[in-house]
């Protein structure tokens, strides 16, 4: 169970350096391949580029200090992608309380905060279209 996003986005990062496209969908699979942070990169974009998911939401800040025993117990990244699902499930507005605690729990470092904005923006920022990402993670769907 990971902790931080900090790992995936440093593989964003490194596939937006690539200079061209070609390069950004190959250094994109090899990612995906990696045995530690594949599953957690892919279930990331399929956030990203999910059309049907809205989040009610569309920037968080990172929170630097806070004393919340709670939210600290549930800085993970499956916590966060269950209150990203709660998120979108939710009927009506988010509460304060509900944004500030998700806040918490993202704010393990500021690049996880980083990859949950991108996920909220539904941009990747690594240079691909949502649809060039989409087409890289159903073929894998078709290979295995």
């Amino acid at each position: 169970m990971l902790t931080s996003l900090k790992q995936i986005y440093i593989m964003l990062e490194d596939i937006n350096s690539k200079r061209s496209t070609d390069e950004k969908i190959n250094y994109l699979k090899e990612c995906l391949d990696d045995f530690i942070f594949g599953k957690i990169l892919e279930k990331v974009l399929l956030y990203m580029i999910n059309e049907n998911l809205y989040f009610k939401l569309n920037r968080v800040r990172f929170i630097d200090f806070f004393e919340d025993n709670e939210a600290v117990a549930h800085q993970t990244s499956d916590d966060i992608f269950n209150q990203l699902d709660y998120f979108s499930n939710k009927i009506g507005e988010l509460s304060d309380e509900e944004i500030a605690f998700f806040e918490k729990i993202s704010s393990s470092d500021p690049e996880t905060i980083e990859v949950i904005n991108n996920i909220l923006s539904k941009q990747s920022r690594t240079g691909l279209l949502n649809e060039q990402i989409k087409e890289v993670l159903e073929q894998r769907t078709i290979n295995r």
